[in-house]
């Protein structure tokens, strides 16, 4: 008797670009940026049956270790004032 396959449990959802696109404020006519920033290589992205796909936890992190200020930081200088 085949025992039936359990799906992999996912850590990340998975975003398609139209999802990147509103996620970093681009309209939806800009998905051109994203593309431009994935084949670039500025971009986390995975291909997957054909498409390009990024992981939200990827994108995330990516976005965190962009140079700036983060909350807490920004927070402690406007309390310095």
């Amino acid at each position: 008797m085949k025992r039936k396959r359990q799906p992999a449990e996912r850590k990340s959802k998975i975003l398609f670009v139209p999802e990147v696109s509103k996620v970093l404020g681009y309209e939806d006519e800009e998905n051109r940026a994203v593309w431009n920033m994935i084949y670039r290589g500025q971009l986390p992205h995975r291909r997957w049956n054909g498409r390009v796909i990024v992981l939200e936890e990827e994108l995330t992190e990516y976005l965190k270790s962009l140079p700036g200020v983060t909350v807490s930081e920004a927070l402690e200088k406007a309390e310095a004032r």
